[in-house]
């Protein structure tokens, strides 16, 4: 039986949300394949030949991918409405009031 990791992360280097954490946890669990949140037409910029664009997640998974250049990146996410920043202080507080426990988890 295959194991399942969901790994939350930010997006921006925070504390112990940082980019050698992240790597530390995949090489600790060497996964065969990463869902990326992600759009597909943004994987190339984060994750092609020439990526100018980075992240901590971009640059955690792009060394282990050095060391273990068969893993398999998929792009999961979808394309975001243009208006999904003006919106998202809304969806995060209508998820806080359905869950106590993402709030802790979000404030830890």
């Amino acid at each position: 039986m295959k194991n399942i990791w969901l790994v939350f992360t930010i997006h921006k280097e925070l504390g112990y949300a940082n980019a050698p954490s992240l790597l530390k946890f995949l090489n600790e669990y060497q996964p065969e394949i990463i869902f990326l949140e992600l759009p597909p037409y943004a994987f190339d910029g984060f994750y092609g030949l020439c990526n100018p664009r980075s992240n901590l997640e971009s640059m955690a998974v792009g060394q282990y991918r050095e060391k273990y250049p068969t893993v398999k990146l998929e792009p999961v996410d979808i394309a975001v409405a243009v208006d999904f920043e003006s919106d998202k202080e809304e969806l995060f507080e209508r998820l806080a009031a359905e869950s106590a426990e993402l709030c802790q988890l979000l404030d830890e």
